[in-house]
């Protein structure tokens, strides 16, 4: 593909990207802004101001919602593979990617460590369990993610499973098990597999497809293995 020819389409579909992300937000404000004008026309401007955090808060849940009808609609549920830039899927992975980033970074950056971002994941793809709490907004690739029951995910950790590499995008699963924990700003790549009751401490970097044994503590970056839990 010529040069000219990528970079355009690389604009294009930006500019795409973002009309539709404008378009989801523009529908996702509507009704807290109609509930708010209501407000201040029949009750006056103290309650209208009054309202403003809980009308941001269904602005923020209508937007997710609509992000995860386009994905479902779309039938954007991916699999482990290797996949050409220049594919469908690659396209298809971008958009959803590019559309829950907006929403990350405008409203689940709010909201982490509460059950809604556990909600949010699930319903993106995410096979998350029991009292888990996630404290971060860095969770990419959802159909790739398993995270078992009484997981700690720590403040701006990563966990992602996805790769750029040699011009295609390489998905692989990543399982994170029971009772672990992954440390602040730690990250954690495509490919992992951490076993239950392993640790990952903060700021570490799992290189992909590491596999960290049963109660096993890792760190560092590289993360390497440290010690078992109990020693």
């Amino acid at each position: 593909m010529p040069q000219w020819l990528y970079e355009y389409g690389r604009a294009a579909g930006s500019f795409a990207l973002g009309c539709i992300a404008c378009a989801l937000l523009g529908a996702a404000l509507l009704p807290p802004a109609l509930g708010v004008q209501f407000l201040w026309q029949h009750h006056g401007p103290l309650w209208a101001v009054f309202s403003l955090p809980f009308a941001f808060g269904v602005w923020g849940v209508g937007y997710s919602l609509l992000v995860v009808a386009v994905k479902w609609l779309s039938f954007s549920r991916f699999k482990p593979g290797s996949y050409s830039f220049a594919s469908v899927t690659v396209v298809r992975w971008a958009a959803i990617s590019y559309l829950a980033l907006v929403a990350n970074e405008l409203f689940m950056r709010w909201v982490i460590g509460m059950p809604f971002i556990n909600w949010w994941y699930a319903a993106l793809g995410a096979r998350i369990g029991r009292r888990v709490t996630i404290n971060t907004f860095v969770l990419s690739d959802w159909d790739m993610i398993t995270i078992d029951d009484d997981v700690f995910v720590g403040g701006r950790a990563t966990v992602i499973g996805h790769a750029g590499e040699m011009n295609k995008l390489k998905l692989a699963p990543v399982h994170i098990g029971k009772k672990c924990s992954i440390g602040q700003e730690a990250a954690i790549f495509p490919g992992v597999v951490m076993k239950d009751g392993s640790v990952v401490g903060a700021n570490s970097v799992v290189p992909k497809f590491t596999e960290i044994g049963e109660g096993e503590i890792w760190g560092g970056v590289p993360a390497k293995f440290i010690k078992k839990r109990g020693e």
